[in-house]
């Protein structure tokens, strides 16, 4: 029986990150968290154009819901105005963040 590698999951929501979308955010980590092979949650940011508080909420209970699983959870390629949001709200201070997506994996469909 073979084993398999663990892998990094890559999220790519996009448009704004509010009170619509949020709660479909939080159930897509959940999800995935479910998997056993996935040792990390990359989330590229890159077509995230605002985040609400209820989006900072969804991001830092998937952060906290990840750590929970023994999983990392990443933020790339955040915009500056996410960053801008981010850094008030000091998740930066909490949460991994990259201009570029640096895990090596493989991306789920």
């Amino acid at each position: 029986m073979g084993s398999i590698n663990p892998v990094a999951e890559i999220m790519r929501p996009g448009g704004p990150l509010t009170a619509s979308a949020a709660a479909r955010f939080h159930a897509n980590v959940r999800d995935v968290l479910k998997c056993q092979h996935v040792s990390e949650i990359a989330v590229d940011m890159a077509a995230v154009e605002s985040v609400d508080d209820a989006g900072l909420r969804a991001v830092l209970s998937s952060f906290t819901l990840a750590q929970r699983s023994q999983k990392r959870f990443s933020l790339y390629i955040v915009t500056p105005a996410v960053r801008i949001v981010l850094e008030l709200a000091q998740l930066d201070r909490a949460i991994s963040t990259s201009n570029r997506v640096e895990p090596v994996a493989v991306e789920a469909a």
